[in-house]
């Protein structure tokens, strides 16, 4: 727009007004959050990956010579799990650190995997399109849906792609027709067993999505399905003491778990039992108690960092209360929510309300 003023670094400007102090707490606060903790689940998926990536240098007749048209079909990693429970971060990391993806989500790197991050209320043809300019290839006008994959699929063998990564996948099928649900299911056989250049798809979401893998046969062989479980008590309480030592740890802070505040375990129950937002929660404390001066991390920071995220009363605080086990913490400001209604969330969301309305879009 003509005459329009953009401030081009508003970061920048931002930063300039903080102080000595908040600048210092910022760049530890920078690595407390970059720390990723690898877990017996991380293994899991990195198993997966590899076989994946090795069956994809496989030819298809050891007889003839190595060529785009004499290579094994690709495969599918479909990683589901509730929101929070971490899946995002892990597969971003799991790709990033491969030595065969350098420059792995830096722009203009010629990484040879590709991240599409999906936005709420996707269709599949806005799928193509956000994936087309994740590929340098951005699109005017309003070609139909099957032009803008075949585009995809060219640029993808163009540029020499290994491996694509759909994240938040729901965010497309919840609100698919039949019909779209069809469509995406094409696709992701078209990118896996495209005759010149089949490839590995990273598909994560919520449970629902292995509702569209699962029911086809020729669509479910070649996927390979992994779930984040939600932690349970006992038995997650190690796995969050060493994730809390840690972050304290590296904010140099003490972090001395006295056995009758039963930490570990009232943050796995503010958290939803998922490890994603334990860290979350724990890495907001740790804000709070380096904003004080602190020289420790206790439970009154997480009291107040659950009070901050939630918005909640001392008596609704797992963090406070004795009984800490029967709060509902999926309460915001002291409301409920309500069971079966739609999660607004835009990361992860809820998990089937919006498949109600599939049939309503396709009518209109």
């Amino acid at each position: 727009m003509a005459g329009e003023v953009i401030d081009n670094d508003p970061l920048a400007r931002i930063r300039a007004l903080q102080s000595p102090e908040t600048r210092t707490r910022q760049d530890l606060m920078e690595r407390i959050k970059a720390r990723f903790l690898h877990m017996d689940r991380d293994d899991q998926i990195e198993m997966v990956f590899q076989d994946l990536l090795d069956d994809l240098t496989l030819r298809a007749d050891p007889k003839l010579p190595e060529s785009e048209g004499n290579r094994r079909e690709g495969g599918a990693l479909v990683l589901v799990g509730e929101s929070g429970a971490g899946k995002s971060l892990s597969l971003k990391r799991l790709v990033g650190r491969h030595p065969a993806f350098p420059g792995y989500m830096v722009p203009r790197s010629g990484c040879a995997a590709v991240y599409v991050r999906i936005p709420s209320f996707c269709t599949p043809k806005a799928l193509g399109r956000i994936t087309l300019r994740q590929l340098g290839l951005p699109i005017k006008g309003n070609p139909p849906s099957h032009i803008i994959w075949e585009m995809v699929y060219e640029r993808i063998e163009k540029l020499k792609k290994v491996a694509l990564h759909f994240d938040e996948m729901h965010n497309v099928t919840r609100y698919a027709t039949d019909d779209e649900i069809d469509d995406i299911r094409n696709m992701i056989k078209t990118l896996v067993v495209s005759p010149t250049w089949p490839i590995i798809l990273l598909i994560s979401g919520l449970p629902e999505i292995v509702d569209l893998t699962q029911p086809i046969t020729e669509i479910r062989r070649r996927c390979r399905p992994v779930e984040f479980r939600p932690l349970i008590l006992p038995d997650g309480v190690s796995e969050i003491e060493t994730a809390i030592e840690d972050l304290a740890k590296t904010a140099n802070l003490i972090w001395n778990n006295p056995i009758h505040d039963a930490l570990p375990a009232r943050l796995i129950h503010a958290a939803l039992y998922q490890i994603g937002t334990s860290i979350e929660v724990t890495q907001d404390a740790i804000r709070i108690a380096l904003k004080a001066g602190s020289e420790g991390l206790t439970r009154e920071h997480f009291a107040e960092a659950y009070t901050v995220r939630s918005g909640c009363l001392p008596s609704e605080n797992p963090f406070v209360v004795p009984n800490w086990a029967e709060v509902d913490c999926t309460a915001v400001l002291g409301r409920r929510k309500v069971e079966g209604a739609e999660d607004d969330d835009h990361d992860e969301g809820s998990t089937r309300t919006g498949r109600s309305r599939k049939k309503q879009r396709g009518r209109r």
